[in-house]
């Protein structure tokens, strides 16, 4: 139980953080400078639209959502929402969260050991491929990216003829 509280104690406070950046900062700078952070554009205008959407409720659930969880915060902060309401819905979706972690942990946990055992030797081999799999992931990503400017740039061409 203790894990549980300190975890969300924890988010809650890293939360505050991001919700502080985005109050005082705003928007123009998260744009900017964003995607030093891992934050784009896109996925911040996916996270004001949750917000928009769903209110302090986005927030709860948002702590729940893989990608919507690290830039919820911004949107709340950006919008001024009321910091009592924020960290008591944040505290309250990092709880859900890490309840969840927590309690998948301790049902797994009496079979991690033999789990290790069974991957004796092959640890190196996943670790390779994770990390061929993550640097194809992002050299992808680069390409893909760059083929779109590519596009962009073309149409704007277009345009100007």
């Amino acid at each position: 139980m203790a894990v549980i509280v300190v975890g969300s104690l924890g988010a809650m406070c890293g939360s505050i953080i991001a919700y502080y950046l985005g109050r005082k900062l705003g928007r123009p700078l998260l744009d900017r400078y964003g995607r030093y952070l891992g934050m784009k554009a896109e996925s911040m205008d996916k996270a004001e639209a949750w917000f928009a959407r769903w209110g302090s409720y986005g927030i709860l659930i948002g702590h729940a959502v893989p990608g919507i969880r690290s830039i919820i915060s911004f949107p709340a902060g950006i919008s001024r929402m009321e910091l009592k309401r924020f960290a008591l819905f944040t505290f309250l979706g990092a709880t859900v969260w890490n309840t969840v972690l927590v309690s998948v942990g301790y049902m797994l946990g009496q079979y991690w050991m033999s789990f290790a055992e069974s991957l004796e030797g092959w640890d190196i081999a996943i670790l390779l491929t994770a990390a061929v799999l993550f640097i194809a992931y992002v050299a992808l990503s680069r390409w893909r990216d760059a083929a779109r400017a590519k596009n962009r740039e073309s149409i704007d061409e277009d345009r100007d003829i």
